[in-house]
């Protein structure tokens, strides 16, 4: 008796699980039991925005036209505690002469910091898939099995990348997503209802789809460089920092004498209409919408962020080349971004706002 073990948060199950399951059964011409084990309280994660019991209704309608013999297994529900994937895999070892357990590149690189990862290897044989933008998984397969003398099968299979925060993201901001039951799914991921349907109403559409694009670009960049600021702040600044573009009346509202007729003058505006209309009390964000147009002296690091990810949202053109610098370093994007806007309005010939020049000089001229 054998069974495949492929355990995750499936929250929610997209189409990139489906792919790298569906591809490691074909490949090692699988037999036996599927076992999909969700996570009930990851030990590395926090609660679940999808509860337990809907994410098993989801992996079953999705699952069961695709021809495998599977089971969903509410292991981790029953025992409700820090369930360890070297304990889970040991319940399982009970039942069956073989375990496969089926797991990303991702997960492969980060294997050795689990709990007890030599039981892992020794109960199981680790069946990998790549991950587009994960190099050295080969070498960290035959690392492994030097180590611990690790069975371990790599799958022909490079799934797409896909973080589960940045899928969310993507939900949350209404953005198209590939996830089964995605109209099943969506209720989940409508706390942004009432601030989208707001913006809406206050932006060309145009404009409105930049809006998303910032904020997605924002919460990116916070999770590839691990930048530790709350996801849902950047979220929020970014949807929100041009929430005042096209509303440019001063509503007896006080900024500086120099930004009126400016194309700096929405950013002002911008936080002081974000908390009217809003509710936006944290001064972190309405900092970063204060300053995400022309930049100062000593910026956060989510002014910095924002500032960048307005620059290098997905519906700006030609961004290729500054996004990588970025992807790449997130202070040296930073830098990037700023010479790039910084010489772009000096050979416009059109004046150069004070506090862009104060940003060049703090970051760049000063630091040569």
């Amino acid at each position: 008796m054998e069974a495949l073990i492929f355990g995750g948060a499936f929250d929610p199950l997209h189409s990139e699980h489906v792919n790298i399951l569906l591809n490691s059964i074909k490949q090692i011409k699988f037999s036996g039991k599927t076992i999909i084990v969700p996570t009930f309280v990851p030990p590395h994660k926090s609660k679940a925005v999808i509860d337990f019991e809907t994410r098993v209704k989801l992996i079953d309608e999705t699952l069961k036209d695709k021809g495998i013999d599977y089971e969903i297994s509410d292991i981790e529900f029953l025992r409700g505690d820090d369930n360890y994937a070297s304990e889970i895999l040991e319940c399982f070892a009970k039942d069956y002469d073989k375990l496969y357990y089926l797991i990303g590149g991702d997960s492969l690189m980060t294997l050795e910091s689990w709990h007890n990862p030599k039981k892992i290897m020794d109960i199981a044989t680790i069946l990998v898939c790549g991950r587009t933008g994960y190099d050295g998984i080969d070498d960290k397969i035959e690392y492994l099995k030097k180590k611990y003398g690790a069975d371990i099968i790599r799958i022909d299979y490079d799934g797409k990348p896909m973080s589960s925060t940045l899928l969310r993201t993507r939900l949350m901001l209404g953005l198209d997503t590939d996830v089964p039951q995605i109209e099943k799914v969506k209720p989940y991921f409508n706390q942004l209802h009432e601030i989208l349907t707001k913006l809406k109403s206050m932006q060309t559409e145009d404009l409105f789809l930049h809006s998303r694009a910032v904020a997605y670009r924002a919460v990116e960049l916070n999770h590839i460089h691990r930048l530790g600021l709350d996801p849902y702040k950047c979220l929020i600044a970014g949807l929100l920092h041009d929430n005042a573009k096209q509303r440019l009346s001063l509503d007896g509202f006080s900024v500086p004498d120099d930004a009126i007729g400016t194309p700096v003058l929405h950013q002002f505006l911008g936080a002081l209409k974000a908390e009217r209309d809003f509710g936006i009390s944290d001064k972190e964000i309405l900092s970063a919408i204060k300053y995400h147009t022309t930049g100062k002296a000593d910026m956060s690091v989510l002014e910095k962020l924002i500032y960048s990810a307005d620059m290098l949202s997905e519906d700006r053109p030609d961004i290729e080349r500054l996004l990588q610098v970025m992807k790449n370093d997130f202070e040296i994007g930073f830098k990037a971004c700023l010479s790039s806007s910084y010489f772009y309005v000096l050979s416009k010939k059109r004046g150069m706002y004070g506090l862009t020049k104060e940003a060049f000089e703090f970051y760049i001229q000063n630091k040569e």
